[in-house]
């Protein structure tokens, strides 16, 4: 059965937090981190648990080990890596599943290692496109299935953001000023569009930590819901405080 409570799996790649407060039925989220954070760190600095339970996704919510320094080599270079540990706490099925990745900063080096994977949908770069950016626009354009991309961008990545709109046909392309506070607050077009570039109105850190950009586009291309989320939300704010759940040992 799914954990109802986030679970910390130790492996030789590093460590990994899956939850699933629901059924898991919209598919995966997997969370990359930037620079200086770990997976559970991120989880409880950025309060991940409480920003996903916002999210109102019927998903399964998972944080891996990225690059913790310049020059660390990619703990994960395979998603099929990530989805074994996965279900052995989500149970099976995860690898039929669609797959929503976000990237945070550094993040990106990870997420390009899986471009070639077709389980993955949705793209969410968070200040994060700082390299890179003909893989992630050829997976966008070339590949087969509904891709998106979401990119939230201060004026560290604009120039690479600002390549990939070029590149992106004017009617599959939308850009917009700031997060807006709810998803009703994205135009039909920017919701279907197949790239969206957002001009943050928050910093490269508040990004992650403010709690005002992560659930909100996370929704914009989602539209399976279906928990009673109050006592999830409440019980991702608890978990929030006192950490990440129980820690299993995965040789």
């Amino acid at each position: 059965m799914p954990a109802r409570s986030p679970q910390t799996i130790a492996t030789r790649q590093g460590k990994i937090v899956v939850w699933t407060p629901g059924t898991g039925r919209a598919g995966l989220v997997i969370y990359i981190h930037g620079h200086g954070q770990t997976a559970t760190s991120a989880w409880m600095n950025h309060r991940l648990a409480s920003q996903f339970a916002r999210s109102r996704l019927d998903s399964t919510f998972v944080a891996v080990d990225g690059q913790f320094h310049t020059g660390d080599t990619v703990k994960w270079t395979s998603l099929d890596a990530v989805l074994a540990i996965v279900e052995t706490v989500a149970g099976e099925g995860v690898y039929r599943k669609p797959v929503t990745v976000i990237a945070h900063s550094a993040g990106y080096e990870t997420v390009a290692r899986w471009l070639e994977d077709r389980r993955i949908g949705h793209i969410i770069l968070l200040d994060a496109l700082y390299g890179r950016v003909y893989e992630y626009l050829a997976w966008l354009h070339y590949s087969l299935g509904g891709h998106a991309i979401t990119t939230v961008y201060t004026k560290q990545t604009a120039a690479n953001v600002g390549r990939l709109l070029v590149a992106t046909p004017h009617q599959e392309a939308a850009l917009r000023d700031g997060v807006p506070s709810s998803v009703a607050g994205f135009t039909r077009q920017e919701r279907g569009a197949k790239l969206l570039a957002i001009r943050s109105q928050y910093t490269h850190n508040e990004i992650v930590a403010s709690g005002a950009v992560i659930p909100i586009v996370l929704r914009r291309r989602s539209t399976t819901f279906g928990i009673d989320w109050k006592p999830v939300i409440a019980a991702a704010v608890v978990g929030s405080v006192l950490g990440v759940g129980l820690g299993l040992a995965v040789l």
